[in-house]
């Protein structure tokens, strides 16, 4: 026996109706920086049409349970723009990070040498340190917004961001000391 709420349309007016809370959520709790590069429209857009592109798959037990998908869907759009944006070459990352004195170069003879060095140290780093190196050095967002975009605390994120200097900084080796 099929219930009103195993029907298709019931669960698509039901959606509609969750977006306008979810548009609330994603205005207040995206930092504003990000609500630069991607409107809160835009992602609400893409939930309803992913949510009714999977509603086959979606087994309603509550409108808690429904939302919370919508939020994870909304999430996942939210992470996956925010990896593509910082998908940038490493020649950006690398000269953002010279310019913004994080790395303290004590004898470079040529601007060049250490952008091409640090370009190939940066390769090196797993995708989680590219990452926040790059959200921090040429997107230019705080540990907090950092945090909230990669749904890590300020703490964790400011560990990733050390451990990633740190590991720049050993890929250099201590002949260098070009991140003393």
């Amino acid at each position: 026996m099929s219930t009103k709420q195993d029907e298709p349309q019931y669960l698509e007016e039901k959606i509609v109706a969750m977006l306008d809370e979810l548009r609330d959520e994603l205005c207040r709790d995206m930092a504003p920086s990000l609500q630069l590069r991607m409107s809160v429209e835009d992602v609400v857009q893409d939930v309803s049409v992913r949510s009714l592109q999977g509603l086959a798959n979606f087994e309603y037990r509550s409108d808690a349970a429904l939302l919370g998908w919508l939020r994870t869907i909304a999430r996942n759009i939210v992470r996956s723009a925010i990896r593509r944006h910082c998908a940038v070459p490493n020649e950006r990352l690398a000269e953002a990070l010279l310019e913004s004195g994080a790395l303290r170069p004590s004898q470079l003879t040529a601007r060049a040498e250490a952008v091409g060095a640090l370009k190939q140290h940066l390769a090196q780093l797993d995708s989680r340190h590219q990452r926040v190196l790059q959200m921090k050095y040429v997107e230019n967002l705080s540990f907090a917004e950092i945090g909230r975009a990669t749904s890590r605390s300020d703490g964790a994120v400011r560990r990733l961001h050390h451990k990633a200097l740190r590991r720049l900084g050993s890929l250099f080796g201590s002949a260098s000391r070009f991140f003393s």
